[in-house]
């Protein structure tokens, strides 16, 4: 079959007649079926007059009687829904002040003040619009609706087509009507034929033609691919046959006699099995006085399941909102409620069925006072924001997400009152509690220093009685050795013995007492540091002899190693002395038949010089919780009776403090039944009063 385009029908048939009033008559006739498939409200069709440039309502489903309703409702091109028009985009606006001509027509006369716009083409020319209108009081259309409108409307734009096509048909049959009778006849039925080709080609659309028996007399192939049949098996069947399910629409073909035209949804079974969704509009066509029925289809099917998968994801995501916890809000760009979950209900105490379709700041005036310009601003930016706000008509603390979108606003609210009010008693909790600290660390900080004050008290009191408690101890250590003596002379060999034992325990308590002096010294800052030059070699040699008796004692091998030249030392040589002194009898006194070592070496780094002392015994040794106390004050490692421990335990607390206050330290390495090694580290030139070289034991 060729391709026919419009220009070339133009041009065979330039009279063909395109008259307002047949556009208007095929409205009018087509508007019952209409109705039904549009969604509900005020129902307008509205056609556009080319000559005088006006909208007249030629078509209309209000219970309001008009009379001559073409001359009455019109619109001049100023009025809004012509400016929509221009557009040719479906929209949706409300009625307001500064709209007065609308308002006119619409307001006065229909009752509407939301409106639905829908622009009505025949091709790519706007032929008028269909308009649905709803009061004040009824919700806004939803995406369903807008939907359905649209599809309803280009489906009213093919009839206006198909008048185009009728109309140029008339033109053959003015052509005919001086000839015979018989070659009239031959050429109704050759227009007939050339007729229904013109409206094959120009259409992508399914038309058949019924008799009034609804037996297919034409079918185009784009009914037969619909069908599902092959070229030519439409012809002469019933077209019910085809059609599944309810098939009462059916009886509305064949009353259309009476009616003129019918619009219906029907489905319909393919020969493969497949099940479709049909749209059907049929009107009533006499041609050559024979009445006949053209019937127009279109495949929803895909309209129909993307309804159906659109249906169910509301369903899902309004199941979502009103199983949330958060209240939620959907707003338009004007501010209009288009949803109120039930948490919103409750939190607002607003009934849902009062807010829809309403101005927001109309229906809860508070919320413009807090909610206004957060509102806006998240608009103007075109970015979510969160905030909290205290809405005070219900004493109620809310925070707020808003999500702006090209339609409006989606907006969760959630009450945070109990929140606020735990924080508050959490911050007076707080604050209680920072309170009671301060006074207690203030408390403390008192305490402390009454503690280091009575400290420093006793250590000095100690430092001061150092000449008290020595003098009377060294007079009976005195009287007690000359006693001894004059006993042995005179043979007195018990009494001997005694008076000696009265003087070993006096050296013994005189070193006691010299340690808890020397201590308290410390403490109290009275022990002073005498620098001076001495020779390492020679001092150590002089500490090694002194020790022989120490060393015989548990019988001890002691061994000295001077690694190299020692050289000179700047430093308190008594307190040298004492330090090495002080380890080598720790290692003598338990150490039983054993080795123990004196390692001397000196260090010449390129920052100071340095002398390391290491004394290394094979005693019993001492496990890692003894060594950890070692050095603290009136602590000893060792407290068994298998070793005979005399001392305070601050030989070694006094040692570690020397070595500090000259800038240098004793660390300690042991193995519990293998033995110690104890290294003093010291610097070669001791710097005096050196406040990092002093840390209080």
């Amino acid at each position: 079959m060729s391709s026919v385009r419009q220009s070339d029908v133009t041009q065979i048939f330039p009279n063909a007649p395109q008259s307002v009033e047949s556009i208007e008559w095929c409205a009018r006739a087509n508007f019952p079926g209409l109705k039904q498939r549009l969604p509900s409200g005020t129902q307008l069709v509205l056609i556009c007059d080319t000559q005088t440039s006006r909208l007249s309502v030629v078509a209309h489903s209000a219970t309001t009687a008009i009379k001559n309703s073409r001359q009455l409702v019109s619109l001049s091109n100023a009025s809004i829904v012509s400016q929509v028009l221009e557009s040719g985009d479906v929209s949706t606006f409300t009625l307001l002040a500064n709209t007065r001509e609308d308002e006119a027509v619409f307001t006065e006369l229909f009752g509407i003040h939301h409106m639905l716009v829908v622009p009505v083409y025949r091709q790519r020319e706007i032929l008028g619009a269909v308009v649905i209108g709803r009061a004040r009081s009824e919700k806004m259309f939803s995406e369903d609706e807008i939907s359905a409108a649209d599809q309803v409307t280009k489906m009213l734009g093919q009839l206006l087509t198909e008048v185009q096509i009728d109309g140029v048909a008339d033109s053959i049959n003015t052509l005919s009507k001086n000839k015979s009778r018989a070659v009239v006849d031959m050429d109704s039925e050759l227009q007939r034929q050339e007729r229904f080709r013109i409206l094959n080609e120009m259409t992508d659309s399914p038309i058949v033609v019924l008799d009034e028996n609804l037996l297919v007399c034409e079918a185009n192939i784009t009914a037969e691919k619909l069908f599902g049949v092959d070229a030519g098996k439409l012809l002469n069947n019933n077209l019910a046959q085809y059609f599944s399910g309810d098939v009462h629409h059916l009886q509305a073909l064949r009353d259309i006699k009476n009616s003129g035209a019918t619009f219906f949804e029907a489905t319909v079974q393919k020969n493969g099995g497949e099940t479709l969704f049909i749209d059907v509009h049929a009107n009533l066509i006499m041609p050559d006085g024979v009445p006949m029925i053209k019937v127009f289809l279109r495949d929803v099917t895909e309209r129909k399941m993307a309804v159906v998968a659109l249906q169910k994801a509301n369903q899902r995501v309004i199941h979502l909102l009103e199983s949330t916890n958060d209240a939620y809000l959907a707003l338009d760009e004007n501010y209009v409620i288009t949803y109120c979950n039930r948490q919103a209900e409750q939190l607002f105490q607003i009934l849902r069925k009062d807010v829809l379709g309403q101005i927001l700041w109309d229906e809860l005036p508070a919320f413009s006072t807090v909610f206004y310009e957060p509102f806006q601003l998240a608009v103007d930016k075109g970015s979510s924001a969160a905030f909290e706000v205290h809405y005070s008509p219900l004493n109620v603390w809310v925070e707020t997400q808003v999500y702006p979108h090209p339609d409006g606003l989606s907006i969760f609210f959630r009450d945070i009152t109990e929140k606020k009010a735990a924080e508050a008693e959490l911050h007076a909790h707080r604050h209680h509690l920072e309170e009671l600290v301060r006074v207690r660390t203030t408390d403390l900080q008192i305490m402390r220093e009454q503690a280091e004050q009575a400290n420093r008290a006793k250590s000095t009191f100690l430092a001061n009685m150092s000449h008290e408690l020595r003098t009377p101890l060294n007079a009976i250590i005195g009287y007690s050795e000359l006693l001894r003596d004059d006993a042995k002379v005179l043979g007195a060999g018990e009494l001997a013995v005694d008076l000696n034992k009265i003087y070993l325990s006096g050296h013994h308590l005189l070193r006691l007492i010299n340690n808890v002096l020397d201590l308290s010294k410390i403490e109290a800052g009275k022990m002073e540091m005498k620098l001076e030059s001495f020779n390492v070699a020679l001092l150590v040699g002089d500490v090694s002899s002194t020790v022989g008796m120490l060393m015989k004692k548990n019988n001890n091998t002691l061994r000295v190693n001077c690694e190299g030249d020692l050289g000179e030392m700047v430093a308190d040589s008594v307190w040298v002395r004492q330090l090495i002194l002080n380890l080598l009898s720790n290692a003598a006194k338990f150490t039983h038949n054993g080795d123990i070592e004196l390692n001397v070496r000196r260090t010449n780094a390129s920052d100071e010089a340095a002398l390391f002392f290491s004394v290394s015994d094979s005693g019993i040794g001492m496990n890692e919780a003894q060594t950890s106390v070692l050095f603290q004050a009136f602590q000893q490692a060792h407290n068994n009776t298998l070793v005979e421990n005399e001392g305070t335990g601050l030989g070694l607390t006094i040692s570690r403090t020397l070595c500090r206050a000259m800038g240098g330290d004793i660390d300690v390495k042991s193995e519990e039944g293998k033995g110690s090694t104890f290294v003093i580290s010291l610097p070669a030139v001791v710097v005096p009063n050196n406040p990092n070289t002093f840390v209080k034991p």
